[in-house]
């Protein structure tokens, strides 16, 4: 063959293809409709359409609970998920929500944000925009709105309210006071500060922690409950520092809680200390997942009792951050999971240099964890235990996964397990008490040593 001859043949084969139908392909054209292609000798392949479906924004994706505490240049929000979302705030004085609240990059269920330097008595429009782990089901909501305090609403002499309310068969009388600043509160604070802050039991890993001792006066607790105006749920999303102390009418009352206490931004004290010593408040879970949950450090539980209400919940959670002191903490009826828990699924931000003094866990399953992420490369953080009192079931107290502790005066009674450490948990145990039950002390490998090594040393007596 000629290359003229090639050519014309090339063209005329060209000139075939053009000719075809638009809709076919030359391997799929099948003119007598027999299913075959154009010579009948193969049949006539088909190409599959996929349709994309696309899964309307936010269908597996709700907001369950939402509530606003407005001050005069604050609004604290709070929100529960259906499931744990990292989320994102805008808001602004018109609806086009132009500007970003503070972005968190974990994946919370309960998310609490602090908006700030806000225009006092002034509509405020804000929408909410969440995302799962895996960002198969996102959220943007509707637009919600609240309303800043203003400045007049908030003066340091406004002097006690009382409401009272009265029908015409019974007499109900429901007095609510709000505690007014005054000019003793300052120094009030002052003693209080001083007083904690300078007690022989602010010693080791957690000594350097101060809570709220910089806030400017005391945020009052006057009633019991869950939420609104002098709760303790108000009282901790207040902007901190704060100092929080309970009013001497809750002596030996009781808070009953829904959902649980997120202490976000650090740097508060709860100091349930009243004029004689302790005022034995309660806070006690009634349908709450948790009770206390620590997200950021300088945090002081001082003389609070939680009662898990015989759940399968975790007491009191410390997560992240450095400098945590709990003194006469009481912890009691947790059946299940840990009364007290000073860890995270991260070895980056599990919670650092804490102190537990004067401690008492009774009638519950765990009495302390202190350990963080199963892979625990290079995982160092420090816990103190002393002047204590464990009669949990097991872990009396359990350091493991890189944790280095200090257990001291201790006493350990009435348990099944007592002090186990493992998954290079290292402490020194010493003038410890264990009394009433096996297992006193154990070190050594366990199942949840994942990737880790662990060879029993460090333990002294």
């Amino acid at each position: 063959m000629t290359y003229s001859e090639f050519k014309t043949l090339l063209l005329i084969s060209l000139i075939t293809l053009v000719s075809l139908p638009a809709s076919s392909s030359a391997e799929c054209y099948d003119p007598d409709g027999d299913g075959y292609g154009l010579n009948g000798d193969r049949p006539c392949r088909t190409r599959k359409v996929r349709t994309k479906t696309t899964k309307p924004s936010g269908a597996g994706l709700a907001i369950l609970e939402r509530s606003v505490l407005t001050g005069s240049r604050t609004a604290t929000i709070n929100l529960s998920f259906s499931a744990a979302v990292k989320t994102r705030i805008l808001f602004g004085e018109t609806e086009s929500t132009s500007k970003t609240g503070p972005y968190r990059f974990n994946y919370l269920r309960n998310y609490t944000t602090v908006l700030k330097n806000l225009k006092p008595g002034t509509k405020y429009y804000y929408r909410v925009r969440s995302v799962t782990r895996d960002r198969k089901d996102k959220l943007d909501s509707a637009i919600f709105e609240f309303t800043t305090k203003s400045s007049s609403t908030t003066s340091t002499t406004t002097p006690p309210t009382t409401t009272s309310t009265t029908t015409s068969t019974t007499t109900t009388t429901t007095t609510t006071t709000t505690k007014p600043k005054t000019a003793c509160d300052a120094s009030q604070l002052k003693t209080r500060v001083s007083t904690l802050l300078n007690s022989p039991d602010r010693i080791g890993f957690g000594a350097q922690t101060t809570g709220g001792a910089a806030a400017n006066s005391i945020t009052w607790v006057t009633n019991t409950n869950d939420s609104g105006p002098g709760s303790l749920r108000s009282a901790i999303y207040q902007t901190p520092p704060v100092w929080i102390a309970f009013d001497e009418s809750l002596k030996n009352k009781t808070i009953k809680i829904k959902k649980p206490f997120h202490i976000n931004d650090g740097n508060i004290t709860l100091d349930g200390r009243g004029k004689d010593g302790a005022l034995n408040i309660t806070i006690k879970l009634d349908g709450a997942t948790h009770g206390i949950l620590m997200w950021k450090g300088n945090v002081i539980l001082k003389g609070i009792r939680v009662d898990g209400n015989n759940s399968d919940a975790t007491g009191v959670m410390a997560r992240r951050g450095s400098n945590f002191w709990f003194d006469h903490l009481s912890v009691t009826n947790f059946r299940i999971d840990d009364a007290l828990s000073v860890s995270m699924n991260s070895y980056v931000d599990s919670a650092d240099k804490v102190t537990v003094s004067n401690y008492h866990v009774y009638n519950s399953n765990k009495g302390l964890l202190a350990g963080g992420e199963p892979n625990i490369h290079g995982l160092e953080r420090h816990i103190t235990v002393l002047k204590s009192q464990f009669s949990a079931f097991e872990r009396n107290p359990t350091i493991y996964r890189g944790y280095k502790g200090h257990v001291y005066n201790n006493y350990m009674h009435n348990f099944t397990y007592g002090m186990h450490l493992s998954c290079k948990g290292i402490a020194d145990v010493e003038n410890n008490v264990f009394s009433g039950g096996s297992n006193a002390l154990e070190s050594g490998m366990n199942r949840y040593c994942v990737g880790s090594v662990d060879d029993g040393t460090g333990v002294t007596f």
